[in-house]
């Protein structure tokens, strides 16, 4: 009789707790990102789209400048265009 499974095959494992890490740690810019892109979905009310990707590319940049940090993004967010405008 064949052993019952823990998980569905279907189901994807996830990577240990260091190796996730090391896997943010690898891309800071693109963990800062998608960071700002739900950060901004979520001040202003409104999904990202391909339009703001210039702004969002902009607080990237900014907050690139403090190892793209939280508070850095949300800063460079905050004093953005998208922010004041959208």
């Amino acid at each position: 009789m064949p052993k019952p499974r823990r998980h569905s095959p279907s189901v994807m494992r996830m990577p240990s707790r260091e190796a996730l890490r090391k896997m943010l740690a690898a891309e800071p810019a693109q963990l800062a990102r998608g960071l700002a892109r739900h950060l901004a979905t979520y001040a202003t009310g409104a999904a990202t789209s391909g339009l703001d990707q210039r702004a969002i590319e902009a607080i990237v940049a900014e907050s690139a400048k403090q190892d793209h940090g939280v508070r850095a993004v949300v800063h460079a967010l905050v004093q953005s265009e998208l922010f004041r405008t959208k």
